[in-house]
Formats: C-alpha cells, sequence, structure tokens
C-alpha cells in the first residue's frame, strides 16, 4: 500500500472511531456482518464512506479465516497420472511466461 493511502487509511479510521452514525456494539453481531453493514455507507455523493478501511479490514478477515485450526486439515487427494501431467504443464507455462517478461524487462532497458 503506497504511503498517501497509508495516511488516508489512517484518517479514514479516525472518522470512523468518532462517527456517530455507527453503533459500537459490545456483543453482538458477527464481526464480519458488523463490518459488512459498515463497508455499505456511504458518502453524501453516494461514494463508500470507508473505502481503504473497507480494503484493509477484508484483508484482516480473510487472514482470520484462513487461519483457522480447522482448515489446516490434511484432505486425501488422489495423486494420478492426469493431476501430475496438468501440474507439469501449468508449470512450464507459468516458466515460459516468466521468462518472457524477463526478456521483455531487459529489452525495455
Amino acid at each position: 500500500m503506497p504511503a498517501a493511502d497509508i495516511a488516508n487509511a489512517s484518517d479514514e479510521w479516525r472518522l470512523y472511531i468518532h462517527d456517530e452514525e455507527i453503533m459500537k456494539p459490545e456483543k453482538g453481531p458477527r464481526v464480519d456482518h458488523y463490518w459488512r453493514d459498515i463497508f455499505q455507507l456511504q458518502t453524501a455523493n453516494g461514494n463508500p464512506r470507508y473505502p481503504l478501511l473497507t480494503r484493509i479490514v477484508k484483508a484482516a478477515l480473510d487472514m482470520v479465516k484462513f487461519s483457522d485450526p480447522q482448515s489446516h486439515r490434511l484432505e486425501r487427494v488422489p495423486v494420478t497420472k492426469k493431476l501430475l501431467s496438468s501440474v507439469r504443464s501449468t508449470h512450464a507455462a507459468y516458466r515460459q511466461k516468466c521468462e518472457k517478461e524477463k526478456e521483455e524487462a531487459e529489452i525495455a532497458r
């Protein structure tokens, strides 16, 4: 996130803290439902009220969701010849793409 966005996000946070329209629950709705309602708030001209704060909170909520111990259970996935072939071809295509981008970057210098 660029430095200007960080400063703007800090400003949004200060506005959010003092926003009298927002009820700060002590207990109640799930955290994702609470923030969903905050994300839907708009300015007088119809723009999102807290666009940068929304990005930050969504990223934080995703991190919490993916750090759930239940989501780290190993699953049984059969490793078939078709799966291995698919992985190899995808990796080869990725390597080609990386090499092409590297060549284009060298040409641009």
